[in-house]
C-alpha cells in the first residue's frame, strides 16, 4: 500500500501545485521516518529491553496519521477528479 502511494505520488508530482508538492513531500517523509524507526525501536524495546515504549507509541501515531492523511488526500483527489 505504501509503495503504491509513493509510486503514484512521484509520477504525478509534476502536475501538482507547489502547496500540494510540499504536503506530499512531508507525507512521504513521515511515512519513511515511521517505517524506518518503528522496527528499530521495537527491536530495542522488545528484544533488548533497552528502548522506551513512548517512542514506539510516537512512531505508531506518526505512521497512523500519515496513512490517514494519505487516504483522505487520495480520496479527495479522486472525488475532485471525478466531478470535473
Amino acid at each position: 500500500m505504501k509503495a503504491l502511494f509513493v509510486a503514484s505520488a512521484g509520477a504525478s508530482q509534476r502536475a501538482l501545485p507547489v502547496e500540494a508538492q510540499s504536503s506530499l513531500t512531508l507525507l512521504v517523509k513521515a511515512l519513511l521516518l515511521a517505517s524506518v524507526l518503528n522496527p528499530l525501536l521495537m527491536h530495542l524495546w522488545v528484544e533488548r529491553y533497552t528502548g522506551n515504549a513512548n517512542f514506539v507509541l510516537a512512531t505508531c501515531i506518526i505512521h497512523a496519521l500519515a496513512l490517514t492523511t494519505a487516504v483522505v488526500d487520495l480520496a479527495g483527489a479522486s472525488l475532485g477528479h471525478n466531478s470535473d
